[in-house]
């Protein structure tokens, strides 16, 4: 008998069998296409929500490694799902991805205590490169 693994698995991960799980909220449909893309390609798990409420409640009920959030988002904006996961989560890695790039809501972002801002358009490589930054230097899958 032999055990077959799916071909997109890398094979860290396949012996390891981590599958990073990381949650998108972002109310652009394009945008979270785009990002979602660039991980499964880089297999990864991913979740997605469309504004900081959705996405503080799949936070809440699901096990993430790393969270990319829009700032500009009806329900609840960026800067407030960031403040919460961060009461909630004082180490879970936070990438912010914006068109925003004024240097008051930079300054916000860091005070909030997020790891990395991309400017969008993000390109896939500058997505993953982030995740795999801030995954490299976080436990992941435990």
């Amino acid at each position: 008998m032999s055990l077959e693994l799916p071909k997109h698995s890398s094979p860290s991960q396949k012996s390891l069998n981590i599958m990073p799980n990381i949650l998108v909220v972002d109310d652009s449909r394009l945008t979270r296409r785009i990002i979602c893309k660039a991980l499964t390609d880089a297999s990864h798990e991913v979740v997605q929500a469309i504004n900081g409420q959705e996405g503080l409640e799949a936070y809440r009920q699901g096990k993430f490694d790393l969270v990319i959030s829009d700032l500009l988002m009806p329900v609840m904006d960026g800067f407030q799902f960031a403040e919460a996961l961060r009461a909630e989560s004082p180490t879970l890695p936070i990438i912010i991805s914006t068109a925003d790039i004024q240097e008051s809501s930079q300054e916000r972002c860091r005070d909030i205590g997020v790891n990395k801002i991309l400017h969008k358009p993000a390109k896939a490589d500058s997505i993953t490169s982030a995740v795999d930054d801030l995954l490299s230097t976080s436990k992941v899958g435990g």
